[in-house]
């Protein structure tokens, strides 16, 4: 039997002792390839020591809630601070079908794919955390790499 991969591609410790179950979920995450995040804390309270270790082994800092993680596939943001090209990924069967066109609304997605609105959004909001969908303002769902790609060309 194969493993099924992790949906999970990251790990955000908010507040970790210097001998936390949080410090060993960070270290199993790394382990893993996940990327760590943690948030600065003060150096005098000692429930602050195991993230301000974290911050200083390098993990990335986390300042807001959704500090880069929405939309982008584990390690994306590790490769772009050291400068690298990461690569985009692609969506899987059947979603790289269905938005082959460009963005489009849940319900019609959920029409083409013969599927509920809730699974069709439940599947598309993975995509997103995968980083192979966006979803755009106005509630449409569309392949990250054409969003990357017109990204690009207005900058």
């Amino acid at each position: 039997e194969r493993a099924m991969e992790s949906p999970i591609t990251g790990v955000a410790v908010v507040e970790a002792g210097p001998r936390s179950g949080a410090l060993h979920t960070a270290a199993a995450a790394l382990d893993l390839g996940r990327e760590v995040r943690t948030t600065p804390a003060r150096p005098w309270d000692l429930h602050a020591a195991g993230s301000l270790a974290l911050l200083r082994d390098g993990a990335a800092p986390l300042l807001e809630a959704d500090d880069g993680w929405r939309g982008l596939p584990a390690g994306m943001l590790a490769a772009v601070g050291r400068g690298q090209a990461a690569a985009m990924p692609t969506p899987p069967p059947p979603w790289d079908r269905l938005l082959a066109g460009g963005a489009r609304a849940a319900d019609d997605l959920a029409t083409a794919a013969a599927m509920s609105v809730p699974a069709v959004l439940g599947a598309l909001e993975l995509g997103v955390l995968d980083g192979w969908a966006v979803r755009h303002a106005d509630g449409r769902y569309g392949p990250a790499a054409a969003s990357a790609l017109a990204a690009g060309r207005a900058s």
